[in-house]
């Protein structure tokens, strides 16, 4: 079957394979060219201007409408057009034919004669081809009866070509639907709009053949209805372009050629002659359109870009500027009515549907269980159930091992924590990487445990509270390792876990506001199911705990919302579940680099993929672009087709039905975006934490150890008690005791957005703080202007620029500007480069003479030499590089994550010193009050005589000289070792400043004895427990949406200014389209397109760079051929920066040295041969002979270079 162009521009065009043709034509030959031929045995089936279809075979006299190269509609002429020819058996016409008009007569001729009755346009057409003899049956599918055509075809199946589809006929009676409405506006050649024109791709175009329908959910999920309208993208394979179109095309997608720009190429590009010397250009230079949008949209059309979303959002009148000066009477005319706007969202079910029918799932995401491991790397935990089982233990002494399936009396009883494959050390399975859970067990009563199971009860012997009764387990919050094959059977339906046990009602930190109205957490502590075992406690570091102290576990949470049956379907024979976790990012930018035109960007990032792929711009995917001035509630709420994706949608991934999971494991943002998420007030509220209920009292108590040693199990906050305190306060009497509520428990008074599409996650550990902004905008900028400022004099200063500027920095790191005049402007990577090289700095640079006299001085009280000042800066940088190598590093070791609360708290307390010293400083030196106008009040210490009020130019406190010995300096902290104390503690914390005999602190020492209590100094203490739901703090961080943010802040110049958010996801639509082309996304539902884009990858290769990630380039770019050297000269002073082009794939790649198995990464898997070549080859190519094992982990790349950027 050849199918040529049926969609041609902005007409529809529906199309029935049905058997439909006419007996013979008589008809005037004409012009070839303007009226191509159908051989003979086929079928030409064309559309009318509205509604029916015309079928007929005159020796090929086809009129359909035509686009000319201009990109103008032609009305006048429609004699060329596209055509759908369909091979038939001639033999059997007639006899089907009869068969189909005796059971249906057509064209609405109810005598049933051959002869049809036409219509108006079928007269039209007819005359356009030259006769009206020329068309002897015309078929209109309004007039079919459906139910008995689907007989006919079902009973003439044979009759029909390969591939029939009769989708396609029952869609031609929908297409029909829209034979009344208005006919369809025509686009205009611009360059703007979302595919390249300032016209939508009319929504009752005919669909793909192929497409999968639409996505049905596996559930009945419990959300609201979506307020969006999905508008899917009608690919038209048939569009023919060349590849010079095609890649032209893709050249002014990617790079935003302007018309200007295109203009000119075209110009320039007619001036190439064809060879045969005629003087013309050449046939694919002259068969461009002339006009840039007409390009761009014919693209469009051909890829199977993603489909998308729209729904009306309220704009906030307030928030926006002025309106343009053509608009100004329209918005007057409409005042009083509520200002929208369009929100565009990509389709997340036919974005995750691509990337998850792409090579890049395939060949580089997870698509098993959790790994167990002893030092984790930077890899998210699946979802992990939550029951209770009985189980035997590993311990081959305990008594366990005699247990049966017929009597497992003897067996431990715990709770399923985590579900995985064990690759510890010290594994627990048969053999390593095999299946493991994770198993809380509970203990019942002391007397009851049979005295030989291991371990014996936690409680005995101890003076803990007394069980309550008989049916209360406790539970151990300890894991242990157990195989799968140990599982003896599942408790059903008999242990029940109190969440609201043992809740205290009081307010930890009340408002110290006097005779303010004090509110109970809530009135009455819930009822939970009452089942023949319950849990209310748990065993946490040897004592007790309420139960409703713990967080409740994922999978706990899901089942209560889902339901058990949702997830039994997915164990069913005939069910393949595929699941795509993922991390849901919120962040605001300024797209015009300024704060007059704030976005809120929503990106959704696999976790499937390794720490370095998931850091790349190309893996981060725009959902949308809430536009400036729009509610984050209303946004949140047009994203339920999100929310669908989290219990399942059935769809098509190569070729098979599926039901695709995308379950959404957290939501990320600063702290701002995340109280907002959280439903809390923010850091500024009466109690500034959303992790625990910390308030003024702890903040202003005079001890800035309060934020740090504050009770954060029993004073937090959980997901039970955060739904009843909002119950509570919804059912306050009146709206003062509602605001006065939630201000005093640091409340929202609306209810968060995000449970409308993610119902089933935790309220607090699911939206986890950001450890790059609380560590590099935070605590690294706070330590290093507090340097700057205070630490460090003048002469000190200009000398930490110049030695700066010089120092070495790793292989590829950016430079860093200068930081006495460009502080506050580092970003967050900035900020992390130079914290951690600041230590080594330090300890060969820093002196004595290099620090501030009143800092010297009040620092010596403490420290007792000026080197031992020195020493405790380079150790307060130090224990700064290693917190931050902790909680953003992409691996922390086994040592490291036992003593994580203790690294970060030690960066704390330190700046809290620092501060203490600075603030004291600042009091000390009598130049600080010289703004108040007068010396009369100062203190008597280091006060000289003045000129009377103004600037007094008394002396100074007196300083020791330097210091003429040598000290050496305090050891660096390595990557596996914890900070050492400080060398000296301090006696008394300073506690205030206020002095009765001075007219007031200066508002600097003021200032650094509040940065003592900053949420970022306290949220800290809440780190270790975000790495035990998410393995390491560097999962949730938001760095990795900050290239996203530049790459829309450089698009936006490249539009027109006008619906930006709209343009812009359409310009990523078009570059994830191109990637995921090249991935093999598409290749089941258009494997010509594929293969044609994988040709022309082959041909262009630099045109794809910007698309694809470094890991999915193949061939060194010609800009860096520049720099690649012989490998026999090695590298120099100027080439010292490695680049690696071409990563090779080990998956099925053997090497025969290494007798036939895979290329080994590591040392332990390379044969004796395939070292002794190695080496051989280090001493040929590199002139390195001492080359005696190989450490670290292996990399195979096709090519190499070195630069000096």
């Amino acid at each position: 079957m050849t199918i040529v162009d049926l969609r041609t521009d902005n007409l529809p065009i529906q199309v029935t394979e049905v058997p439909f043709w006419a007996t013979s034509s008589h008809g005037k030959k004409e012009d070839d060219h303007n009226n191509p031929s159908v051989p003979s045995g086929h079928i030409a089936i064309m559309p009318k201007r509205r509604g029916s279809l015309i079928s007929f075979a005159n020796e090929g006299r086809l009129v359909l409408p035509r686009r000319s190269r201009r990109g103008k509609y032609i009305r006048q002429r429609r004699e060329e057009a596209a055509r759908l020819v369909i091979p038939v058996d001639e033999e059997r016409a007639g006899e089907a034919f009869d068969r189909i008009d005796s059971i249906a007569p057509l064209g609405g001729n109810d005598s049933g004669d051959d002869d049809i009755q036409m219509s108006d346009n079928e007269s039209m057409a007819a005359q356009a081809s030259g006769s009206d003899s020329d068309i002897e049956g015309v078929l209109d599918i309004a007039d079919l009866d459906l139910d008995v055509t689907d007989e006919v075809v079902n009973r003439d199946r044979e009759l029909l070509p390969p591939g029939f589809d009769q989708q396609e006929l029952n869609g031609a009676r929908d297409y029909n639907d829209f034979e009344d409405d208005a006919e369809a506006e025509l686009p205009v050649a611009f360059d703007e709009g979302p595919y390249g024109v300032d016209h939508p791709v009319p929504a009752f175009q005919l669909p793909l053949p192929g497409v999968p329908p639409a996505a049905l959910a596996v559930s009945g999920r419990p959300v609201g209805e979506d307020p969006s309208t999905l508008h899917r993208h009608h690919q038209n394979q048939f569009l023919e372009l060349s590849d010079f179109e095609l890649a032209y095309g893709i050249y002014a997608h990617i790079f935003g050629l302007n018309r200007t720009q295109y203009a000119s190429l075209s110009e320039v590009m007619a001036l190439i002659k064809d060879d045969g010397g005629d003087d013309k250009p050449i046939n694919d230079v002259e068969g461009l359109p002339n006009q840039l949008a007409t390009l761009k949209d014919r693209v469009s059309r051909r890829f199977p870009l993603l489909d998308t979303r729209t729904a009306q959002v309220p704009l906030a009148v307030v928030k926006l500027p002025s309106e343009k000066a053509s608009r100004k009477q329209e918005e007057l005319e409409r005042s009083g009515k509520p200002m929208t706007a369009e929100l565009t969202i990509i389709d997340p079910v036919s974005l995750f549907t691509a990337f998850m029918s792409s090579s890049i799932a395939k060949d580089r995401m997870h698509m098993s269980l959790a790994n167990f491991v002893d030092e984790p790397k930077c890899e998210i935990d699946v979802v992990f159930p939550s029951e209770f089982v009985m189980y035997t233990c590993c311990d081959e002494a305990c008594g366990c091992q005699e247990v049966t399936t017929d009597n497992p009396s003897m067996a431990h009883l715990g709770r399923v924590y985590g579900v995985g494959k064990d690759y510890r050390t010290a594994y627990c399975t048969r053999n390593q990487g095999e299946v493991a859970l994770q198993i809380q067990e509970v203990f019942g009563p002391v007397e009851q445990r049979p005295q030989n199971l291991v371990p014996p009860h936690p409680l005995k012997g101890q003076t803990f509270m007394p069980l309550q009764d008989e049916s209360e387990l406790i539970l151990n919050l300890d894991v242990v390792f157990v195989p799968k094959t140990r599982i003896i059977q599942r408790v059903r339906d008999g242990i029940a876990c109190d969440y609201y046990w043992g809740e205290s009602m009081d307010d930890p930190s009340p408002p110290l506001i006097p005779k303010q109205t004090v509110y109970p957490k809530y009135e009455h502590r819930p009822q939970t199911e009452k089942k023949i075992l319950f849990v209310r406690r748990a065993i946490s570091e040897d004592h007790l705990i309420p139960l409703c102290h713990t967080h409740p576990i994922r999978a706990e949470l899901e089942l209560m919302t889902y339901g058990r049956s949702v997830f039994e379907k997915w164990d069913e024979p005939d069910v393949h579940v595929v699941s795509c976790p993922n991390i849901i990012l919120f962040d605001g930018f300024g797209v015009y680099r300024n704060s007059y035109r704030s976005l809120v960007g929503v990106y959704a990032i696999p976790v499937g993929l390794d720490s370095n792929d998931r850091h790349r711009p190309e893996n981060i995917f725009p959902l949308t672009l809430c536009p400036h001035g729009s509610n984050f509630e209303d946004t949140v709420g047009a994203l339920q087709s999100l929310g669908e994706l989290d219990c399942g949608v059935e769809v098509e991934i190569n070729g098979e039905n599926v039901v695709l999971c995308v379950p959404t494991l957290c939501y990320i943002g600063d702290m701002p975006q995340q109280d907002k998420n959280s439903g809390f007030r923010g850091p500024k509220a009466h109690k500034p934490c959303r992790f625990c209920l910390i308030g003024q009292k702890a903040s202003k108590s005079g001890n800035p150890n309060d934020i740090l040693d504050f009770d954060v199990v029993t004073h937090g906050r959980y997901h039970y008690q955060t739904l009843e305190m909002r119950k509570c306060m919804a059912n306050q009497s009146s709206n003062a005791k509602t605001k006065g509520y939630a201000t005093q428990w640091g409340l929202a008074e609306t209810e968060p957005a995000l449970p409308l599409i993610s119902p089933a996650l935790d309220l607090i550990l699911s939206r986890p703080p950001d450890p790059a902004h609380s560590e590099y905008q935070g605590l690294t900028e706070l330590m290093h202007s507090l340097f700057i400022d205070r630490i460090l004099q003048e002469s000190g200063r200009q000398s930490y620029a110049r030695t700066l500027r010089l120092w070495p920095f790793p292989p590829g790191w950016q430079r860093l500007q200068s930081p006495l005049h460009h502080l506050r402007s580092y970003s967050l990577s900035s900020h992390a480069r130079w914290s951690v090289i600041i230590p080594a700095l330090l300890r060969s640079w820093l002196s004595p003479a290099h620090i501030h006299p009143h800092f010297m001085v009040e620092s010596i009280k403490h420290k007792q030499t000026e080197q031992g000042v020195v020493d405790f800066v380079v150790y307060a940088f130090a224990t700064l590089a290693k917190s931050n190598s902790v909680l953003m590093g992409g691996k922390i070791s086994a040592d490291d994550r036992k003593n994580l609360n203790s690294i970060v708290r030690a960066t704390r307390e330190v700046y809290q010193k620092l501060c203490q010293f600075t603030s004291q400083s600042i009091v000390d030196n009598p130049r600080a009050y010289s703004r108040f106008g007068s010396h009369a009040n100062l203190p008597q210490r280091g006060r000289g005589r003045g000129r009377g009020s103004g600037r007094g130019r008394g002396k100074e406190v007196a300083v020791p000289p330097p210091a003429t010995f040598a000290m050496a300096p305090p050891p660096v902290p390595g990557p596996s070792m914890a900070p050492p104390p400080p060398p000296v503690a301090m006696d008394t914390p300073i506690t205030s400043i206020e002095d009765p005999s001075t007219d007031g602190p200066p508002k600097r020492a003021t200032q650094y004895l509040h940065d003592q209590t900053r949420p970022n100094v306290h949220v800290g203490i809440h780190y270790p427990m975000i790495a035990e739901e998410y393995a390491l703090p560097a999962n949730v961080n938001v760095l990795l949406g900050e290239n996203q943010h530049r790459w829309f802040k450089k698009k936006v110049y490249e539009t027109n200014y006008s619906n930006i958010e709209k343009l812009l996801l359409a310009k990523s639509n078009m570059q994830i389209t191109i990637r995921f082309l090249l991935q093999d996304a598409f290749f089941h539902r258009d494997s010509e397109l594929t293969l044609r884009m994988q040709r022309l990858y082959n041909d262009c290769p630099t045109l794809f760079e910007s698309v694809l990630p470094r890991t999915e380039i193949q061939d060194m770019p010609e800009n860096e051929l520049d720099f690649e050297l012989d490998a026999n000269s090695g590298g120099d002073y100027q080439h010292r920066r490695a680049t690696v082009i071409g990563h090779v794939h080990l998956k099925g790649t053997t090497h025969v040295i290494n007798e036939g198995r895979a290329l080994p990464t590591r040392h332990v898997n390379m044969t004796d041969r395939f070292k002794h070549v190695l080496r051989q080859t280090y001493v040929r190519d590199y002139g390195q002979p001492d080359i005696y094992q190989f450490a670290g982990v292996l990399q195979y790349a096709n090519k190499f270079g070195f630069s000096d950027r």
